[in-house]
């Protein structure tokens, strides 16, 4: 085979290679961010030196590089003088707050409850604060209001719009 005929054939063959072959197009997609650790059906415990100090369950958790993000959360903080739990539908914990969406509630050992859809507890001052309309109940007592910050180490109750239906005791 003389080698003119030989570079011919590689030439035609490139040629057509390059006229019928289209290249792949491949489609940019936006930079999506992707959890480092995904946990289902779990309960996270935190222990210091006086012993347990808060749980964290949840039916779904993914753990970001600066955040968590929980399906129905089930909190309970045991680092005051009552025992206080949080339940939502969602939470996102980031720098120790805890903000709450979906069918908040808040409850301590001592009776106070309240419901909301939308909070955030702040676990460095250990102050909730319902950030929409509320419903609040203590012994037998009912409060409503437009919004409510709790603090669960002083047990100091902060509220606007207010309306509450009291029962007094009898003598």
């Amino acid at each position: 085979m003389n080698i003119n005929i030989f570079f011919l054939l590689i030439i035609g063959g490139l040629l057509t290679i390059f006229i019928a072959f289209t290249p792949i197009d491949i489609k940019e997609r936006a930079n999506k961010e992707i959890p480092i650790l995904e946990l289902t059906e779990f309960k996270l415990t935190e222990l210091n030196s006086k012993g347990l100090s808060s749980t964290m369950e949840g039916s779904t958790g993914l753990r970001y590089t600066d955040r968590y993000f929980i399906t129905n959360l089930d909190y309970t903080d045991n680092t005051e003088k009552y025992l206080a739990n949080i339940k939502s539908k969602d939470g996102l914990y980031k720098n120790d707050i805890i903000d709450l969406n979906g069918d908040v509630v808040y409850h301590r050992e001592d009776g106070f409850t309240f419901k909301t859809q939308k909070a955030r507890y702040n676990k460095k001052t250990d102050i909730v604060q319902a950030l929409t309309k509320y419903v609040s109940y203590m012994d037998g007592n009912r409060a409503t209001g437009s919004s409510i910050e709790y603090n669960n180490a002083l047990g100091l109750t902060k509220s606007k719009n207010i309306i509450a239906n009291y029962k007094l005791k009898e003598r």
